[in-house]
């Protein structure tokens, strides 16, 4: 009887054991895929260090799984040029700006140099840091986006999708400088007309 009731002790303790185990584990994978409460990043430094944060987190873009990193509360009035001034561009290369010139953030690391994508078309203080398992980027992007918010970060992807080419059209080939500038002259202001529409949405 005391060998039975000992048999059935160490089995309940098992029990116990391997079912705090599961519940472990399950609270780890959780806690790596859950979106991270907001932080708070008052200066590009701060943000730029979040940014890195993720990249890490995406073992450098290598992860296949897309996923929100973090929700942050910003100064509407940070710009991804000073941000990328910020960032360690060797870990995390984002030579391009749809404001400003990010050339010289460059990595020997990697071939696609812009890993950044940053869609706020206007003036937020709320932001999402996301990571996009299908293109190896980061994106920030509006925190709470209606169907106008949708609409203008469609205006700015196709924007600065046509401006990048026209950059590196220019970088290899100096003689089409003038030709590129026009391009984006008129780009900006076709960009401009895309957001009109999507307010009137």
């Amino acid at each position: 009887m005391e060998k039975k009731g000992v048999l059935e002790s160490i089995g309940n303790f098992i029990y116990v054991i391997v079912t705090l185990s599961v519940i472990i584990i399950l609270a780890m994978i959780l806690y790596t895929y859950m979106p991270k409460e907001k932080g708070v990043a008052s200066d590009a430094k701060e943000f730029a260090k979040l940014l890195l944060s993720c990249w890490k987190r995406a073992k450098y873009g290598a992860l296949k799984e897309s996923f929100v990193c973090k929700k942050v509360s910003i100064n509407p009035k940070l710009k991804e040029y000073a941000i990328t001034q910020a960032l360690d561009c060797q870990k995390l290369p984002n030579n391009y700006c749809f404001y400003g010139n990010c050339r010289f953030c460059n990595s020997s690391a990697y071939t696609d140099q812009d890993k950044v994508l940053w869609l706020l078309p206007v003036e937020t203080d709320k932001v999402s840091i996301e990571y996009d398992g299908g293109d190896g980027k980061l994106k920030v992007v509006p925190l709470n986006c209606n169907t106008t918010c949708v609409c203008m970060i469609t205006c700015l992807e196709k924007a600065s999708n046509i401006l990048k080419v026209c950059e590196e059209v220019e970088m290899r080939n100096s003689k089409l400088n003038n030709l590129c500038k026009e391009v984006k002259n008129k780009l900006k202001l076709s960009y401009e007309e895309c957001l009109s529409l999507c307010r009137s949405i």
